[in-house]
């Protein structure tokens, strides 16, 4: 993605913006019951794995001269949901743990970032045609979402589906 960004960044005079999926999002579709057991026996090695090859991406990003980047992630709005959340438990995870999780993977991803480049989250309940996935107030994941090192928040918050602070 770094030779993408470079090219991007020699098309325009302005500070260009990379987006990139979010460390968690290599979780919510299968949860635990998609991560190889003999591989990972213990999830915070799969956690610490995930984290290191996103900040590696990071940098590499970021020696291209990436100063904005965004991290898109489903994640803390799709575990609001009580279906999202009862899904989660049959595939073998706590939902009420999983927020902090993801939020700490992401700080391990942003561990050495550059001084000087912001870094946002974009998080939504999933919009592709209008549709959506899930619903409900951001209560049970705000504190940890807020505890990543993410410079500022894109939050969907302008309807009765996407709940309340």
């Amino acid at each position: 993605m770094a030779d993408d960004f470079a090219v991007l960044k020699s098309m325009t005079a302005r500070a260009p913006k990379m987006t990139i999926p979010s460390p968690s999002m290599l979780h919510p579709r299968g949860d635990r019951a998609a991560i190889s057991r003999r591989a990972y026996p213990d999830q915070a090695e799969f956690w610490a794995d995930v984290a290191a090859a996103h900040r590696a991406a990071i940098g590499h990003l970021a020696g291209a001269g990436c100063r904005y980047l965004q991290l898109d992630d489903i994640t803390f709005a799709y575990l609001r949901d009580p279906k999202i959340q009862q899904n989660c438990r049959q595939n073998g995870d706590d939902p009420a743990r999983l927020p902090r999780i993801y939020a700490e993977t992401i700080n391990a991803a942003l561990a050495g970032r550059q001084d000087d480049m912001v870094v946002t989250i974009h998080t939504c309940r999933g919009n592709f045609k209008s549709a959506w996935v899930a619903e409900g107030s951001y209560d049970p994941v705000v504190e940890a979402m807020f505890a990543t090192d993410a410079d500022a928040f894109f939050m969907e918050s302008d309807s009765a589906r996407a709940g309340g602070f």
